[in-house]
């Protein structure tokens, strides 16, 4: 796959460290969508599809140019993701940082969303927060 060579990233984090939103499917049939924002120097959350079914915008899965990974994939994602994938959300936490500039002060800053898990386990949908870069990672 090409995002191994180009990211220089092992084949099982491709999942959480390739460019790119990920997708959130509920049993309800609810699917939230998240990416970063540069411009706003934050994590974004929307609704990609409500729980009735209901479609907001031209969905993001039938976009051409990105490539589907399921969290479960056996090559391009890890086993940390078997806890995760059924789990009920307990919480979720905002990771906001401080500007690292006047420019970046008038932003959100919200850099990280940090979901926990029924079982205590948890993952955060992030925003440069890896690697000091403007990439998301989950």
């Amino acid at each position: 796959m090409d995002a191994v060579e180009q990211c220089e990233i092992l084949e099982e984090e491709v999942f959480s460290l390739t460019a790119g939103p990920v997708l959130m499917y509920f049993q309800s049939g609810l699917v939230i969508g998240a990416a970063s924002d540069p411009s706003q120097n934050s994590v974004i959350l929307w609704v990609e599809r409500d729980d009735t079914g209901y479609i907001t915008k031209e969905p993001i899965e039938n976009d051409p140019e990105l490539y589907a990974i399921s969290a479960l994939d056996k090559q391009y994602s890890n086993s940390y993701w078997t806890q995760i994938v059924g789990q009920k959300i307990r919480m979720v936490n905002i990771i906001k940082r401080n500007p690292q500039n006047a420019l970046l002060a008038e932003l959100p800053n919200e850099v990280g969303v940090e979901i926990v898990m029924d079982n205590g386990e948890k993952f955060i949908l992030s925003y440069g927060l890896h690697n000091n870069s403007d990439d998301f990672s989950v």
